[in-house]
């Protein structure tokens, strides 16, 4: 299970960074407008990866728990989430 916990937190982290890298910090309304626009793909695609990684890892591993993993991402995405404030 620390395998793919390990995985989930690099392409988490990975993602984090794209968004820190387009997140506009000066503040406003348009910064905001323009920050949820960047934020939605970022997660779509953090969301993808996720899902993909714990896929190819289920194949390989069946004696895990896909609801485990499920949960693993679960709390990833709400953790991200988070960030469409300030990823700071």
């Amino acid at each position: 299970m620390e395998e793919i916990e390990m995985e989930i937190n690099i392409v988490f982290v990975e993602h984090k960074q794209k968004y820190i890298d387009v997140f506009d910090n000066s503040g406003g309304l348009l910064a905001m407008q323009k920050n949820a626009e960047n934020f939605t793909p970022i997660l779509k695609d953090l969301t993808d990866s996720l899902i993909s990684k714990s896929n190819k890892f289920l194949k390989k591993n069946e004696k895990f728990s896909k609801t485990e993993i499920e949960n693993i991402i679960k709390i990833k995405i709400k953790e991200f989430n988070k960030f469409l404030i300030s990823p700071f």
